[in-house]
């Protein structure tokens, strides 16, 4: 998967891990950081209705902005991916 959709799985594993059985994960840091940011700007609520929900993030969250994004994430650019997040449109 891209850096976003592995994050996220990552991120609600951290959570999950933490809470139900007090393990502190460590794993995809990297990605973990982009999904962490993300969540920070769409909210966990919203992230996590279209991730558990069999949603696409393409669709359910401005798509063009989301591909944008991927492509800076994927190419390592997480100054200029938040920045294509943020902008208000």
């Amino acid at each position: 998967g891209d850096k976003l959709d592995e994050g996220v799985t990552e991120y609600f594993a951290r959570k999950v891990a933490k809470k139900e059985f007090e393990i502190e994960r460590d794993k995809y840091p990297e990605e973990y950081k982009y999904a962490a940011e993300f969540i920070k700007i769409f909210s966990m609520d919203e992230v996590a209705r279209v991730y558990f929900g069999g949603g696409e993030m393409n669709t359910a969250i401005d798509a063009k902005r989301i591909k944008e994004f991927k492509e800076k994430s994927k190419a390592g650019d997480l100054e200029n991916a938040m920045r294509i997040i943020t902008e208000r449109h």
